[in-house]
């Protein structure tokens, strides 16, 4: 039964990735420049890590918040893989703050707009104890109906090198918030054989090259 339920979602996973193809996922993503909070900029395939794992993240989205357990659990497996994770966060402030201060509204992002999300991720990675790394997407990326990506929260899996889109989760891995009861979770263990997969046929790969 296990069997069958990794099987249906796997079908499912491939759907996905199938149905979006025709939007060009990879020279999408190939073409986005992003921040860390230190404000260095970078493009996401510049990342040198065989593997890239991105959740998209916002504070005032409550499923986002309850994946957070369960993304700290990914992330520490991400480490032992060497693979790169970071939690995407998009620059519109009206989805990322509470409220906003008048001078910001209906304004382009700017330095400003920057350091002003900046600092409302760097209260809510205390709040939350959140370890994994933020990355805050420069325009024109938008999560909407009609983009790429349709709401939060969504995990994407890349291979690097170049970056191509292997996997895309939409909704949250786990909602969980007991670690025992989130690696019981069949969707988190579906996406840890998942990494562990890619892992093995990567370094099959590097031996054959070899």
């Amino acid at each position: 039964m296990k069997i069958l339920k990794y099987f249906l979602l796997i079908i499912f996973l491939i759907v996905i990735v199938h149905c979006k193809s025709q939007k060009d996922y990879n020279k999408y993503f190939n073409s986005l420049v992003v921040r860390d909070l230190n404000g260095n900029r970078f493009y996401l395939n510049q990342i040198k890590n065989p593997v890239l794992i991105l959740n998209f993240y916002s504070p005032t989205c409550v499923p986002c918040v309850e994946e957070l357990p369960a993304l700290h659990l990914i992330y520490e497996e991400a480490k032992k893989l060497n693979y790169s994770m970071f939690l995407g966060v998009e620059p519109n402030l009206e989805r990322n703050l509470p409220e906003i201060p008048e001078e910001y509204k209906n304004k382009p992002f700017d330095e400003k707009s920057f350091e002003l999300l900046k600092q409302t991720l760097l209260l809510d990675i205390q709040k939350r104890k959140i370890k994994i790394p933020l990355i805050i997407f420069e325009p024109p990326f938008r999560i909407d109906n009609n983009e790429i990506i349709t709401g939060t929260p969504e995990t994407l899996i890349f291979t690097t090198n170049p970056l191509i889109l292997r996997y895309n989760f939409i909704g949250p891995i786990a909602t969980n918030q007991d670690p025992e009861m989130i690696q019981e979770n069949t969707r988190y263990k579906f996406f840890i054989s998942l990494l562990r997969t890619i892992h093995q046929n990567l370094n099959k790969s590097l031996e054959y090259n070899n």
